[in-house]
């Protein structure tokens, strides 16, 4: 009976094999489906696998279909699974099922079901590489959330939460790095679903693995705003004091030593002579400038010449800091704070004066900048080590006849207790430790109770800190601030002070009483007498203490996590004393200057116009789709789009196109005509619609199956096209080109970049097609093979020299860095320099900025010269 039942299953499984069209291969699916749920029974699983997964990839959608329902149906009556037939479900099946889930809600199912049979073998005892549960994890991330086609990341990302929860996902500390990459994905919907699922799965995950995805977050340099957003989700709410205020300053990318220079110069000539109503906006304006380039970061080769330029600039801050115009000295306070975060230890002299000209704002009019410039403070003490002259100033702004100035004073020597405390060695440096203690009990005794109130809260963490040191001060103290501390110190009590011995003499305790009694019913009797109106300051009076942001609101050198529980104590016991504090000397750290001369240099980035194209790209994909598909190609090709066509587009190019030459003659025509390129221009929603449908496009035009060579150099020219609409830099049609060519860079063969972007470059007419070029040869350089980058590196010289000698500093400036990412990636002087020789030595000295090293340049001469 048995074998007749095989025999019939195998006369099935070879019917489905011969099948000679789709029709005749679903019929023979479904009789071997009847065939299964009849006899309960599968005879031999892994023929029937081999059989079925060879149509897993079909196009058509019927038999696809019908191959992943018999592959259900295959999971439900085979069971139970022996290993051998779980590895080959696993090995043959996974793959395609990973590629058409965006498609084929089937292949969903099918891999939920699969976990079942995963799991059930996760103990096996075979080879580690061959495990399912391992083959599985490699599968999840590679054929998923590392797919070419962003529908399949989203689906893989929407798929992985509920893996987590049935212990079928990968472990965390690998799935954190692609997570992260995925967050940095062109595609808005694939940037979504990443976010989406790492605050799922991260929201009930270990402190530790939290802690890995905030580290790995901070060092992709993933956008702050969704930073924040995954951080309060993992974390908590931050409280409503440490919400920092919006800022409007925008990032300034460094691509050479030239942008330094060139922001430098100007804001040197904005401060020259004094401030004017001609020239303050003039002087914002640069020291804007200067924080957009720490917000994007310097690059390390850089650093040293930025650090030079700041030193030389100092007057020009003070003057900043010390305007009357409020908005540009709060700017200049916030630029002195980000030049201590990022550069306390190597500007520990420039600091010296910023302090000095901070610490004299405390007592100003103006709360706002007041507030700020304190805050200024704190970050001088707390990231650059304790100096002689910060501890004289203290101790002389404590006598300061301004109640604010002497309270923030206070709250000053509570950041420097606990960001330097912990090191009594380096505190005691300077007399340090000494001159502390002189400021508190100076502070303690003040007539202000606001002084004392803030002393006493620095008092509370020099007892946890020196209770010997604190005990001795508090003895020190006069009799009445004695009693005063003793009432308002936990267990410290102050030393009783001698009783008067009796005397016969003077009035007796009666006669005292008494006097007492009466003067207490007498009208005249001496009210309670409040502060003079003149001790009282604004930022006393209005909210919060004056100075609380101080210890509490912005600690940028704190650890933001609370510290290890120590071995010796458990986990769920609370600590009354500090957490640890991180040593000055430590604070911030050093950045490490260096040369490009690692395996690849650091690649220059897009300006700062991609990323408003890619917010108003973000802006118009959210839209739904308003208008028919047909009906938007058919206005695509007579010319008749209007906007609500653009959106839709944009939003039916989520997922790949069957063909993608339908879509590029209508674009060609809109670029092509006169009346476009001026409305692209002037940016209209057209304009964005046109640039959005381009970028959606840039994924698929590398996909064989849907377009071909021709389109793609059409695409590209399309793209150059956009990019040279207008020759003003940083415009929205040159930021979209970037962005598409970046998109398609990583679709893309590596060496055959050049080669197709040369075909479709517009003869390199206008800067910008140098621009593009450069950069999409720049950043697929670190992806060629090194015996490769002769070869792929040769037909670009003549394209580099035009380059090189262009009249457009931004074109020699984008050269320069390609040139220096070659060097980098070929790790061959010789070779290098044999490739771009001979040069003029103008022009070899130019390459100097880039290599950092005078000895590569020279060398290069030398050679250069004998070649």
């Amino acid at each position: 009976m048995d074998e007749r039942l095989a025999e019939g299953e195998l006369a099935l499984v070879h019917a489905l094999d011969t099948a000679e069209s789709t029709n005749a291969r679903i019929d023979a699916i479904e009789r071997l489906v009847a065939h299964w749920n009849d006899v309960h029974k599968v005879h031999d699983v892994d023929v029937a696998i081999l059989s079925l997964h060879t149509h897993m990839t079909n196009q058509h959608i019927g038999l696809t279909r019908a191959v992943y329902g018999a592959l259900q149906t295959l999971l439900q009556v085979a069971e139970p699974w022996s290993l051998r037939q779980a590895l080959t479900l696993v090995r043959l099946c996974a793959p395609p099922a990973w590629e058409r889930m965006a498609d084929t809600p089937e292949a969903e199912a099918l891999l939920r079901g699969m976990v079942h049979v995963v799991r059930h073998h996760r103990g096996a005892t075979v080879q580690e590489h061959d495990a399912p549960t391992v083959m599985w994890d490699r599968m999840v991330r590679h054929h998923g959330l590392e797919a070419v086609s962003p529908s399949v990341q989203c689906k893989a990302l929407d798929l992985l939460p509920w893996l987590h929860e049935h212990d079928a996902a990968p472990p965390l500390s690998t799935l954190t790095p692609v997570l992260v990459q995925c967050l940095q994905q062109a595609d808005v919907t694939v940037r979504r679903a990443a976010k989406t699922a790492i605050e799922a799965m991260y929201g009930s995950a270990s402190a530790e693995a939290k802690t890995q995805m905030r580290a790995a977050l901070a060092e992709a340099s993933v956008h702050h705003t969704v930073s924040e957003e995954i951080g309060r989700v993992l974390f908590g709410a931050p409280p409503a004091e440490l919400t920092s205020l919006p800022d409007d300053v925008k990032p300034v990318y460094i691509h050479s030593r030239f942008d330094i220079d060139l922001v430098f110069q100007a804001a040197t000539k904005a401060f020259e002579g004094r401030e004017t109503e001609s020239n303050w906006q003039a002087r914002e304006k640069a020291v804007v400038s200067v924080r957009g380039m720490l917000l994007a970061t310097v690059p390390d080769e850089f650093a040293l010449g930025f650090v030079a330029q700041i030193r030389a600039w100092q007057e020009g801050i003070l003057k900043a800091v010390a305007s009357l115009r409020t908005t540009l000295s709060m700017h200049a306070i916030s630029l002195v704070r980000q030049l201590a975060l990022a550069y306390g230890t190597q500007l520990e002299h420039t600091m010296d004066a910023f302090f000095t000209s901070l610490l004299r704002m405390a007592g100003v009019t103006k709360k706002l900048v007041a507030q700020a410039s304190q805050l200024g403070v704190s970050t001088i003490l707390a990231c650059v080590p304790m100096r002689a002259s910060y501890w004289q100033q203290l101790q002389a702004a404590l006598q300061d006849k301004s109640v604010a100035t002497r309270v923030y004073v206070c709250k000053h020597l509570g950041v420097i207790l606990q960001v330097h405390g912990l090191k009594r060695a380096s505190l005691e440096s300077h007399h340090g430790l000494a001159t502390l203690l002189a400021c508190m009990s100076k502070a303690l005794c003040d007539p202000s109770i606001e002084v004392r109130t803030a002393a006493r809260d620095v008092f509370h963490t020099l007892s946890e800190l020196y209770p010997s040191d604190a005990e001795a001060l508090v003895q020190s103290l006069p009799p009445t601030a004695r009693k005063q501390m003793a009432t308002s110190i936990r267990g410290m009590s102050a030393s009783p002070a001698p009783r008067r011995p009796p005397s016969r003499t003077g009035p007796s305790r009666a006669v005292l009483a008494a006097k007492r009694a009466a003067m207490a019913q007498s009208p005249m009797a001496e009210r309670r007498r409040m502060p003079r109106e003149s001790v009282w300051h604004p930022s006393l009076v209005d909210g919060p203490d004056a100075s609380t942001d101080l210890m509490e609101a912005d600690r940028p050198w704190h650890d933001a996590h609370p510290p290890r529980p120590s071995m010796g104590t458990s986990s769920e016991e609370v600590s009354t004393t500090l957490p640890p504090l991180r040593p000055s000397t430590d604070t911030p750290k050093a950045r490490r200057i260096s040369s490009p001369t690692r395996t690849h240099a650091r690649l220059s980035l897009p300006p700062t116009s991609t990323a408003w194209f890619l917010s108003r790209f973000e802006e118009c994909a959210s839209n739904p789709p308003t208008v028919e598909k047909d009906a938007c190609l058919a206005a695509l090709a007579a010319h008749t789009m209007e906007e609500a066509h653009w959106s839709s587009l944009v939003a039916y190019l989520a997922d790949p196109p069957t063909d993608v030459a339908a879509w590029l003659p209508g674009l060609a025509a809109y670029l092509h005509s006169d009346v476009r390129v001026a409305g692209l221009l002037t940016q209209t929603p057209i304009t964005l619609g046109i640039l959005s449908v381009l970028y959606r496009l840039a994924g698929y035009v590398t996909d064989a199956s849907t377009t071909t060579e021709d389109n793609e150099t059409q695409w590209l020219s399309l793209v150059y096209q956009a990019g040279c609409a207008s020759s003003e830099p940083g415009t929205l049609t040159q930021g979209g080109a970037y962005a598409m060519l970046d998109v398609w860079c990583k679709h893309t063969d590596a060496c055959t970049i050049y080669t197709k972007l040369d075909e479709a470059s517009l003869g390199y007419e206008h800067p910008t097609c140098y621009l593009l070029t450069l950069f999409a040869l720049e950043h697929s350089l670190p992806h060629i093979p090194r015996d490769a980058l002769v070869t792929t590196l040769t037909p670009t010289v003549p394209m580099t020299f035009k380059a090189l000698r262009h009249s457009a500093t931004n074109v020699r400036r984008a050269c320069v860095s390609t040139m220096v990412q070659a060097y980098v990636c070929m790790q061959d002087r010789d070779a290098w320099v044999h490739l771009y020789a001979p040069l003029t030595e103008q022009e070899a000295r130019l390459l100097e900025v880039g290599l950092g090293d005078g000895s590569h340049v020279q060398h290069y001469i030398e050679r250069s010269k004998t070649l």
